[in-house]
C-alpha cells in the first residue's frame, strides 16, 4: 500500500475513526484487542520476514491506527 494509491489515502483518512472503533471494541473484547497489539507489535518489529515490501509495510503500520484487520457492522 502506497500513500498515493487509494488505499492509502482511505486508511489516513479513516485514522480518526479507526482508532475510535478500536477503543470501543477494545473495551468490549479486551483480550481480542491486545491480540491485535501484539500483532501488529510483531509484524512491527520482524515484519520483514513476511512481506516483499518493507518499506510499504512500515508506512501502513504508521497509518494504521486499528488493532483489528475487519469490521463487520449488523443491523435489523
Amino acid at each position: 500500500m502506497k500513500n498515493d494509491a487509494t488505499g492509502g489515502q482511505w486508511a489516513i483518512q479513516m485514522q480518526e475513526s479507526l482508532a475510535l472503533i478500536g477503543s470501543i471494541l477494545g473495551v468490549a473484547h479486551p483480550q481480542l484487542y491486545q491480540q491485535g497489539i501484539m500483532a501488529l507489535t510483531h509484524l512491527s518489529c520482524e515484519g520483514a520476514k513476511f512481506v516483499d515490501n518493507e518499506e510499504q509495510l512500515m508506512w501502513a503500520l504508521k497509518v494504521w491506527t486499528s488493532p483489528f484487520n475487519a469490521l463487520s457492522v449488523i443491523t435489523n
